[in-house]
């Protein structure tokens, strides 16, 4: 092991970044730091309003993102035709998915908070689907943007998630959207199908739907080395003196865990019948976790991905399941029945960290059990960021988000059968969301020894989104000169919409 390469107890966070940028510089690997002074601070309406159409060529090439999309439209009753779009961006990706795999009749009505974007939406939509899409420049809080009779929509379509899935504000902007724009359930409606005498009673309509379905952020104890980071193309940290995170593209969080699990930092539900738990609808959640450390090692991080669940359409092909067909072309076309049947049987088995949700133990987890399938550890039309060799199989990881490290303010020696205490709070009731963690790490069982406090990391969104800088001498180094901006824009941590 690389001198360079072990952490040390004795490490700053200041410490750990330093020598983890030297690495990366002694080994051509690209690195960008934000600069110490900031421009005044934005929110997430704010940081919608900066994205361009660089920042949307990213999530133009998530394939397997797009593929889960287009199997969750296709699978949209063909009577759902009214759509609505939170924030299309530039290119419009999910709108023509939408156009192209949704139902025949389908019209979208989709905001856009960005001048610029909605501008370039509206031209490209209007060339490729002329009047089946139309683009609402403004916020989508601003219902008196819509005419007052084509206000209620059957589908809702979002993807307002950040490095955090709640990051970006997703779960406030949908819970108004969900009450100002979706269709209520059937029950709920001034309904005209109520039978009168002699007039057959006409059935329901089908419940309204919003894709995605649900949201979830996990985290894992981590302990970072330097050169375990060497598999990712491009690091992007907060800042060089006062560390809190780093954001690396496509992070190896299963060879840094130092536990066999993960746990849900927030989890969120989007329409009327996607199972909500009680915790799922509130704005701050907090939670407590324990995980069991299983192996020797130095605590540093904590590493999180995040969770989508589209809550409709088969889940992908898995590459060499039992009854599939290898590798399939474009992850559009619908599954067959049989090969679909085998995937879910494989994958309930498989109860590994890279497993599928929740990705440790689905018994632990207060969403098991919910979804459209109804059932523990089967197969959903979902992604994550979480990048491993399963999800890379199983086509489910999303590379259109970057995964961040939290940096802990004091690393701690940890040993094999210890427990780690967290408690997590992730507020999403303003248009700043931040998260904090408290951790305690306690002694193996049988053993008396007195629990020891790590400490309390708070990360904000200005750590979370600040404005990145590029670095002179870094560039000097590299050699894709013509293309340092471009990656920095795209892999920033600033996901789509």
């Amino acid at each position: 092991t690389p001198i360079d390469d072990e952490p040390s107890v004795a490490d700053t966070p200041a410490d750990l970044v330093r020598k983890l940028l030297q690495h990366r510089k002694d080994s051509h690997l690209r690195s960008t730091v934000a600069r110490e002074e900031q421009p005044p601070p934005i929110d997430v309406w704010g940081l919608c309003k900066e994205y361009d159409e660089s920042h949307f060529d990213a999530m133009d090439e998530d394939f397997n993102r797009n593929a889960a999309y287009a199997r969750a439209f296709a699978a949209v009753p063909g009577v759902q035709c009214r759509w609505l779009e939170v924030g299309c961006g530039a290119s419009a990706t999910l709108t023509k998915l939408a156009l192209s795999h949704g139902p025949s009749g389908l019209h979208v009505t989709a905001f856009e908070v960005n001048e610029r974007s909605a501008a370039e939406a509206k031209a490209s939509l209007q060339r490729l689907y002329s009047g089946r899409a139309s683009v609402v420049t403004g916020r989508s809080t601003q219902p008196e943007l819509i005419d007052f009779p084509h206000r209620r929509f059957d589908v809702l379509l979002h993807e307002v998630f950040g490095v955090f899935a709640s990051s970006e504000g997703c779960p406030q902007m949908l819970a108004h959207a969900r009450a100002h724009y979706l269709l209520p359930p059937a029950d709920d409606r001034s309904s005209t199908l109520h039978p009168t005498a002699g007039v057959e009673e006409a059935p329901p309509p089908p419940p309204s739907l919003s894709i995605p379905s649900r949201s979830a952020t996990f985290f894992t104890p981590c302990e970072l080395r330097n050169s375990q980071l060497d598999v990712c193309e491009s690091i992007f940290v907060n800042s060089e003196h006062n560390v809190k995170l780093i954001l690396a593209s496509c992070a190896p969080l299963d060879r840094l865990s130092l536990a066999t699990s993960s746990s849900i930092l927030d989890l969120h539900s989007y329409g009327f019948d996607s199972g909500n738990a009680q915790d799922t609808a509130a704005l701050i959640q907090v939670r407590s976790h324990e995980f069991t450390i299983s192996r020797d090692g130095v605590l540093n991080s904590l590493g999180v991905f995040i969770w989508v669940d589209l809550g409709v359409g088969e889940p992908t092909m898995m590459v060499g399941s039992p009854g599939g067909a290898g590798e399939h072309s474009d992850g559009v076309d619908a599954v067959d029945a049989e090969h679909t049947r085998s995937s879910m049987q494989t994958n309930a088995s498989r109860p590994t960290f890279a497993s599928r949700f929740p990705f440790g133990d689905s018994n632990a987890s207060p969403a098991a059990g919910h979804g459209h399938h109804g059932t523990e550890g089967v197969r959903r039309n979902d992604f994550t960021s979480l990048c491993t060799a399963g999800t890379q199989r199983d086509r489910t990881h999303a590379t259109n988000w970057t995964n961040p490290l939290i940096v802990l303010p004091s690393p701690a020696r940890v040993r094999a059968g210890q427990r780690l205490r967290v408690v997590s709070r992730a507020a999403a009731d303003t248009e700043q969301p931040s998260y904090s963690f408290v951790l305690t790490l306690m002694p193996a069982s049988g053993q008396t020894l007195e629990p020891e406090e790590i400490g309390t990391v708070v990360v904000s969104f200005s750590e979370i989104y600040p404005h990145f800088g590029y670095d002179e001498e870094e560039e000097e180094d590299d050699d894709d000169d013509e293309d340092d901006d471009d990656e920095e824009e795209d892999d920033g941590g600033a996901p789509s919409e």
